[in-house]
């Protein structure tokens, strides 16, 4: 019968599965950050969203027109994190992908706020 095979099965499997690390396998504790150690393409995009953070506070600062050398700056500098953004190497993983995915929505969210503070240029208004 097949009874006396399957505790061989199942420790093969246990074997073919990788354990986890002792580190990630503890389950948090209720006062700690209940996050799982980041994968280095998810801590690459959290580093090129904090530049945009501080570009972004620029194009909220930013009057002016498409024309200014300062639009062109603060245009290009966002460009080129969603370049840099673009070569983060999800490797098939979910949460990198997605971070990737976010990051990409902001800074476009962020230069069409810059292209529409742009063409509408205001009599001197304050916000």
């Amino acid at each position: 019968s097949a009874v006396p095979s399957s505790p061989k099965n199942v420790a093969a499997e246990e074997r073919a599965a990788p354990s986890p690390a002792p580190a990630e396998a503890a389950p948090p504790k209720p006062g700690e950050a209940e996050v799982p150690p980041k994968h280095p393409g998810v801590l690459k995009v959290e580093a090129i969203l904090e530049k945009v953070q501080g570009l972004e506070q620029a194009v909220d600062n930013f009057e002016g027109k498409k024309t200014d050398k300062k639009y062109l700056m603060i245009e290009e500098y966002l460009t080129k994190e969603l370049l840099a953004l673009d070569s983060v190497d999800p490797e098939g993983r979910a949460d990198v992908r997605q971070a990737r995915r976010d990051g990409v929505r902001k800074v476009q969210t962020i230069l069409e706020k810059l292209e529409q503070k742009a063409i509408d240029v205001p009599g001197q208004v304050q916000v």
